[in-house]
């Protein structure tokens, strides 16, 4: 599992669904839709990732929270950073 508050950038697909009349052969035609996403780690778990790329230091909210079911992310690149979003704390090591 990676670690909270690293910096990643997530390579995941999405479903897609059409309800909406067509033939066989459009149907089969459809597929899933590649995203990528890059944000802090929230939690890491065996069934999701939830990230967030926006970080509010004034009144620490956060805003633009994805989950990701797992089974959905294809390739998680970590930035090596870790940190509370937001301004870096000057006591921590890796600062």
């Amino acid at each position: 599992m990676i670690k909270q508050n690293t910096l990643v950038v997530v390579k995941w697909v999405d479903i897609v669904g059409d309800d909406s009349w067509t033939t066989l052969k459009e149907a089969r035609r459809i597929t899933t839709h590649p995203f990528v996403s890059i944000g802090w780690v929230l939690s890491h778990t065996k069934t999701m990732l939830v990230i967030t790329s926006c970080y509010s230091p004034k009144d620490d909210t956060v805003g633009s929270v994805t989950s990701i079911p797992a089974g959905a992310v294809e390739k998680i690149t970590e930035m090596n950073r870790v940190m509370k979003p937001g301004p870096p704390d000057p006591t921590s090591p890796s600062n």
